[in-house]
């Protein structure tokens, strides 16, 4: 494996322990799910539930 390798999947190993910060990666922040979603009648969910 080289160093470019192990970066990259280290970087995606992260733990994410803030509430903003997790929300940045929910559908409804990251692909704008609730402008398109609905739509598509595919079940999500946009947010974290416990909100």
């Amino acid at each position: 494996m080289d160093h470019v390798h192990l970066l990259i999947k280290e970087s995606i190993a992260m733990m994410i322990t803030d509430p903003d910060t997790a929300n940045q990666f929910t559908l409804a922040e990251l692909i704008e799910g609730n402008k398109w979603l609905p739509t598509s009648s595919v079940p999500f969910v946009p947010r974290f539930e416990n909100q």
